[in-house]
Parts: structure tokens; C-alpha cells; sequence
């Protein structure tokens, strides 16, 4: 596009009217619709007032935003990775992404779950392949906030079903009692829940408890989730399920810590109760900081 195109896009995505811009840009309203309507080539000093007042670059104005199609070519390219690697780990149609990298097509949004595999295969951060839709355009900061807040949140309690459920483990046939309490604890929080949520009660086979991980993972209700992941500790503790520790990966926690305003290194916490023991063994600081910050997040969940 021109600059002139250029700068009435970015305009209108801030959702100013020329009016309030050339205020901002120290400028006349006729001179601004001038130059939006590339009537006049604007000077370099110019250019960069008005980039100024819009809180974009000089660049930006000159060549316009990367489209997402680029956008994701260029990290793909980046990354070494062909498409077709790229689909394969993601799911997408290859004809669709060829298309949208190509520009071929306007019709460039995916599902939440399909943006996050992107995001991951493509090695860069939510916010980053969001923007680049532009989907986001006309939202404002605190409604951008939330919107990915709340993925990071969904993040965290995946997380923590697969962290939960990976305490089990019915393979060896021997337990029939825990595998009997845990599908009758399954199936009393579905009834109660109201949920429609199926699952195969031979979790002895390792693909049928695969499956079991996957659909709780894809169900999009958290607290239903979360009713799961704190009944199926109880239960785990129960049987003195101690053994296995898997905890959060870093980049996640961090992640969602660092949106949600959950802090896990609280020292001051940690060094105050050093001597708390489960099973007869004392926490590390590891598992500590840990307790703190499922503490912090239930409270969250309970204040929405």
C-alpha cells in the first residue's frame, strides 16, 4: 500500500479521526487528508511526527504492517522448517497455509488450539502471532490483557491435568482397586458436572489413557478441569501416590506467572516454613514455591 493508505490504516486501528491525528501530529486536518489521500509526499520529519502520534515506526508508515501470511513465512523460514513440516505438526490444511502465505486469501483465522501449536512450532510467542492477524485490532489493552491472560490460564490447568493424570499408571493390570476408585471419581464429577464427556473404561491399554489425556485437554470447560485435577489428587494421596514428580515445564509456568501476576519464588514463604513434611519426607524449596503458587491460583479462579 502507499503511505498514505498506510497511515489512514494505522489511523483508524488507533481509532482516531483525522481531526484528533493531525492534533497529535501538530498538523493541519486538510494537510493530513492530503497526504492520507497521497495528494502530497510527506517529509521524513513529517513522517516521523506522525508515526510519533500513532506509536508506530518511521517503517511502519513506509512499507506497512507484515501481513500474517508473511509473518509466517518468514519465522518458518527462519526456523528452518519447511511447510510441510509445519502442517504435519500442526494439523493445518497444507493448500490453506501455502494459500495464506501467498496472500491468496483473506481467510487466515484458525482455532485457539491450532494458533497455540503455530505458536509453538513456530517457536514464537502468542502475542506475536495474534497481533500478526490483526485480529486484534479493535480490541483495547485491558480486553487484550484478558483475552491473553486466559490462555495462559487454560495453559496452566492443562498442565496440571497432565501433571495429575501422569501420577496413574493402570498398565500393568495389577491395581484394579485404584483403577476402580478412579473411574467411578471420573464418572461421579461427569454426572455431577452435567458435562458431555465420554472415555473408555480400559485404561489398562495405554492408548485408551492417552485418549482419556487428550480429551481432557481439549475440553473447554477449566472448571471442569480443575474439579478433575483436585479429585484425582485426592485420590492419588490417598493411595500414597508420592513417588512420581513431574513438575510444571519452566517456559509455561513462567509464562503464565509472569501474565497472571502469580509469583512462585516467594522466599520470604519459602524460608518461613522450611520444616513442612508429606509422607514423612520434607518439601524441597521446589515443591514449596510450588504449593504457593497452586494456592495463589485457586484463589484466582475462585475471585472470577
Amino acid at each position: 500500500m502507499s503511505i498514505g493508505k498506510n497511515i489512514k490504516t494505522f489511523r483508524k486501528e488507533k481509532k482516531l479521526t483525522q481531526v484528533e491525528l493531525a492534533k497529535k501530529a501538530n498538523m493541519s486536518r486538510s494537510y493530513l487528508a492530503d497526504v492520507e489521500g497521497d495528494r502530497y509526499n510527506p517529509s521524513l520529519d513529517t513522517l516521523s511526527d506522525i508515526a510519533e502520534a500513532l506509536g508506530v515506526s518511521t517503517a511502519d508508515l513506509l512499507h506497512g504492517r507484515e501481513s500474517f501470511g508473511k509473518f509466517i513465512r518468514l519465522e518458518r523460514e527462519m526456523a528452518g522448517l519447511s511447510l510441510e513440516e509445519v502442517c504435519r505438526r500442526t494439523g493445518i490444511n497444507e493448500t490453506q497455509l501455502s494459500r495464506i502465505e501467498n496472500e491468496d486469501t483473506t481467510s487466515h483465522y484458525f482455532d485457539v488450539k491450532t494458533m497455540k501449536k503455530l505458536a509453538e512450532v513456530l517457536n514464537v510467542s502468542y502475542v506475536q502471532l495474534y497481533e500478526a492477524t490483526g485480529a486484534l485490532i479493535d480490541l483495547t489493552e485491558q480486553e487484550k490483557k484478558e483475552f491473553f491472560e486466559s490462555l495462559y490460564k487454560e495453559d496452566y490447568i492443562n498442565e496440571q491435568v497432565l501433571f495429575t493424570l501422569n501420577l496413574f499408571d493402570f498398565t500393568d493390570g495389577k491395581n484394579k482397586e485404584l483403577l476402580a476408585e478412579f473411574i467411578n471419581t471420573l464418572s461421579e464429577l461427569i454426572v455431577k458436572s452435567k458435562k458431555k464427556f465420554t472415555f473408555s473404561i480400559n485404561l489398562e491399554k495405554p492408548e485408551n489413557y492417552q485418549q482419556l489425556k487428550n480429551n481432557l485437554i481439549d475440553h473447554n470447560d477449566i472448571d471442569f478441569k480443575s474439579s478433575v485435577i483436585e479429585a484425582l489428587s485426592n485420590l492419588a494421596l490417598q493411595h500414597k501416590i508420592t513417588e512420581k514428580i513431574n513438575p510444571l515445564p519452566f517456559k509455561t509456568e513462567r509464562e503464565f506467572i509472569h501474565d497472571a501476576k502469580i509469583d512462585l519464588a516467594d522466599k520470604d514463604l519459602v524460608k518461613k516454613y522450611p520444616t513442612i513434611s508429606v509422607d514423612g519426607r520434607p518439601l524441597s524449596e521446589k515443591e514449596l514455591r510450588k504449593i504457593i503458587g497452586l494456592i495463589r491460583m485457586d484463589r484466582e479462579l475462585e475471585e472470577e
